[in-house]
């Protein structure tokens, strides 16, 4: 959208489309519309009509209006259909707070839940005001089906909810003037739903003379530094060229002229001649591509011809013309050849891994300089502004499949030597996928470095899809056929081996053995890699890609769930209905014992996911029970004495708590003289302290005949000896019965009261050191975050100080390059003189 709006002229040849567009725009309370659709040919202007509109509509809209643009095209990822579903849907819920409403991930529910956001949304204002841009909605691309059939739009759409639309008429192969076919054959199927939906249309017709002045007009004033020499007869002769009339011809031939202005010596009419010799946009794109290639060539050294065209070209195995070994061409071919477009430092040091020196300084300037006019940044990373840039470096550099795939292997070489990041995730894939480079890309996927940065949010999707694919048993000598990082098309087509079918379990064995034997970590993180691999195996059956491997039954025992619980390791639960939980324990850390006496490490289950299919979770529990003992080793240091103190202060907590109440039931049972009382004290002590043995000690004393008071001495002894362990001081019974029956006395219980109170008293004071400790450092830390805010702000002040001090100088140094042109005409024309 910046590149159609403003990184070069725009005229809309007066006011018709743009007051088209905002009378659409415009909601009445009660009113619904169908989508506005804009057509044209290719080049014609309509991405740029609607980022200019949008960027006019954004200056005056309502303060309430929800304003969504989405240009297809501007990224490979941009056109995949559950992108755009994904990003407005996110941005309805976000703007209108649908706190109550989840944005699905996959395609079908994206479609599915698309009306819902627009009438939930549109329900939240009174007029609702939602204006969806959507540009060259016929370049979508659905996953599970084709995206250009409009399937996913709504056929009926709210109140007050906008939708603009833009989409060529006639397919693209059907444009060729050799092509005969019927009006059926010739026309979009996206402008063919949307002409039988009867949706109303704006044709962008060609430029106008006049149009077409106003835009060089508009232009020179922009740089009038460079092209103040363009005279009106010049003009004239490129207002009036047929091909003008297409916006984007025109558009070519201004930066020509702009680039021979700056870079050569030409004349402007030999430059003017040459760009009005060609009759479509795709000629002049070709010739001008052509004609920088010719200069960076001559300012860029010769690369030695002896050099075998492998090492210098890199992009085939075969001697080329020298042509296609030309700097300029390799990087318009990297380019071509991005997912998302390349930095500056990744153009750089592609250039140099196929040439095999290095750029100066002077000749990365030169380039960049070239590229400005053809290619657009976003987020640091270049791509080419217009898709008829990228069809003419394929039909020019490129031309044949086996040159493609050569190509990709050289930037899959240059993106597997960067250490793990998130640009080599996001590249180095797709490269290895074109080129069927399976071994690397199973490399990249096991490598423990790397998993740690897949098994992320950015790319976890994009991970469990790729060993889907990569699993599947359907793999077995079939060619490719599509790509989990892009799309395929013939132009990739060649000899690449088909898609192995890899056994998960198998894989990251091995690369845990590797990691284990290269970088000896400790049985912590060990651990930790292999629980984070557990979770991905678990995600990876709870998503329903195993069935695609076609695994076999489990047939080991399982491993109990508490045990995976006390570990931490994720699991698959049922609950009472009979539906599958997923559950994800929590572990206490070691480090830092919790501050209350809790002892549940397990968060509460989850809700019953209706999503997880009926599934097979074989990889997962194969992996558990080859790594479990890897697992349970880790937790045999620190953790395991946390857990033991945890438990045995827990245990001591419950066993004083019982002693209380067992000390008062004995001492009732002491002063009692009847068996009756006896044994109902005893059932009492039972009932409180809620012992195993108690019962049945209970109960033979019950089942015995009435007899001497040493039956009731035996059934007290069981029970002083069960709860207090053997610890309370002998003392003689009121009978004279020997010494082997116990009694704690009142300061033995008191004694234990008071170390049980002294043992509390201990840890709050604990509590208290550590809490202030806490407080100390956190003071610390609001010190230091202080510090560092003012830092930034004096950063920031000079940094404002800096550019205002470069822009001065460069008026300082303009003006200065002014006067002297000035001063040398004057010479001139006073020698004239």
């Amino acid at each position: 959208a910046a590149s159609r709006s403003t990184e070069y002229a725009y005229e809309a040849g007066g006011d018709t489309a743009f007051k088209a567009l905002d009378t659409h725009a415009e909601t009445i309370e009660g009113d619904a519309k169908l989508p506005l659709v804009i057509t044209g040919g290719p080049g014609c202007g309509k991405s740029a009509l609607l980022a200019n509109w949008v960027d006019r509509r954004r200056k005056v809209k309502h303060r309430d209006e929800f304003l969504f643009q989405h240009f297809v095209g501007c990224s490979p990822r941009s056109k995949q259909l559950d992108h755009l579903l994904y990003r407005l849907e996110a941005a309805l819920k976000d703007h209108y707070q649908l706190r109550e409403m989840e944005v699905p991930s996959s395609e079908e529910r994206l479609r599915w839940s698309l009306n819902r956001f627009l009438a939930a949304a549109a329900k939240k204002q009174c007029p609702a005001r939602i204006v969806i841009v959507m540009d060259a909605v016929n370049c979508l691309h659905g996953s599970s089906s084709s995206a250009d059939t409009l399937h996913w739009l709504p056929t009926e759409l709210p109140h007050g909810v906008r939708i603009i639309v833009s989409t060529v008429e006639i397919e693209p192969y059907s444009m060729l003037p050799d092509t005969v076919c019927d009006e059926a054959v010739r026309t979009h199927r996206t402008f063919t739903e949307l002409r039988r939906r009867g949706c109303p249309t704006i044709r962008l017709q060609p430029l106008t003379v006049e149009t077409r002045h106003q835009i060089i007009e508009s232009f020179l004033r922009v740089n009038h530094q460079v092209l103040n020499s363009l005279d009106q007869a010049q003009q004239f002769r490129l207002v009036t060229a047929k091909a003008s009339s297409q916006p984007l011809f025109l558009r070519t031939v201004l930066y020509a002229l702009r680039l021979a202005t700056e870079l050569s010596s030409i004349a402007l009419d030999e430059k003017i001649d040459e760009c009005l010799a060609a009759k479509t946009s795709s000629q002049l794109i070709a010739r001008v591509l052509e004609s920088c290639s010719d200069y960076v060539d001559e300012v860029l050294p010769q690369v030695d011809s002896n050099v075998s065209s492998s090492v210098v070209n890199g992009w085939r195995e075969q001697p080329v013309p020298h042509e296609a070994r030309r700097t300029f061409a390799q990087i318009l071919t990297a380019l071509y050849l991005s997912r998302h477009g390349l930095s500056e430092d990744e153009m750089w040091g592609i250039v140099e891994l196929a040439a095999g020196t290095s750029l100066q300084l002077q000749q990365r300037e030169c380039i960049r300089r070239l590229l400005r006019d053809f290619t657009f940044s976003v987020k640091g990373l270049r791509n080419f502004s217009h898709e008829d840039y990228a069809v003419v470096v394929y039909t020019k550099y490129i031309r044949t499949s086996e040159i493609h795939v050569n190509a990709h292997r050289l930037m899959a070489r240059y993106f597997g030597k960067l250490p793990p990041c998130h640009r080599k995730l996001d590249a180095l894939p797709y490269h290895l996928e074109v080129s069927g480079n399976w071994i690397r890309l199973r490399m990249a996927l096991v490598d423990v470095r790397m998993f740690r940065l897949w098994w992320t949010q950015p790319h976890k999707a994009e991970f469990l899809n790729l060993w889907a694919s990569l699993t599947a048993c359907s793999n077995r000598g079939s060619p490719i056929r599509k790509l989990v990082t892009g799309e395929f098309d013939d132009t990739m087509r060649c000899t690449q081996p088909s898609r192995p079918c890899l056994d998960l379990v198998e894989e990251y064995v091995h690369a845990i053995d590797d990691f284990k034997c290269r970088h000896a970590p400790a049985d912590d993180e060990l651990a930790t890699v292999i629980l984070r691999v557990a979770d991905f195996m678990l995600e990876f059956a709870t998503s329903g890609l195993e069935e695609a491997a076609d695994v076999p039954q489990f047939i080991h025992p399982g491993i109990p769930n508490s045990d995976m619980a006390s570990l931490g390791v994720p699991h698959i639960s049922r609950d009472k209905d009979g539906n599958s939980v997923l559950n994800r324990p929590r572990v206490k850390n070691a480090e830092k014992p919790p501050l209350t006496n809790k002892h549940n490490t397990m968060d509460p289950p989850m809700k019953v996911d209706e999503e997880i299919p009926t599934c097979s979770t074989y990889f997962y529990h194969r992996w558990m029970w080859i790594q479990f003992p890897l697992v349970s080793l880790a937790n045999c240091g620190e953790k395991c004495l946390l857990g033991v103190q945890q438990q045995a202060s827990s245990s001591h907590s419950r066993t004083t708590l019982c002693n209380t109440h067992v000390g008062s039931c004995l001492e009732e049972t002491h002063s009692a003289t009847s068996l009756g009382e006896m044994r109902g004290n005893v059932g009492k002590a039972s009932f409180l302290g809620h012992g195993s043995r108690l019962p049945h000690a209970a109960s033979e004393s019950r089942g015995r005949h009435k007899g001497t008071m040493r039956d009731g001495c035996q059934a007290r002894t069981m029970v002083a000896s069960y709860f207090v362990g053997g610890n309370a001081p002998f003392l003689s019974d009121s009978h004279g019965v020997a010494s082997s029956v116990y009694k704690p006395s009142s300061e033995w219980l008191l004694n234990q009261s008071s170390c049980s109170f002294q043992s509390v008293r201990n840890v709050i004071a604990s509590f208290r050191v550590e809490l202030d400790g806490l407080q100390q450092e956190r003071k610390q830390l609001d010190r230091e975050c202080n510090r560092s805010r003012d830092e930034a702000l004096q950063l920031i002040q000079v940094l404002s100080s800096v550019d205002e001090a470069e822009s001065r100088l460069n008026r300082v140094a303009h003006e200065l390059q002014l006067a002297r042109r000035h001063q040398v005409v004057a010479q001139v024309l006073q020698l004239a003189r």
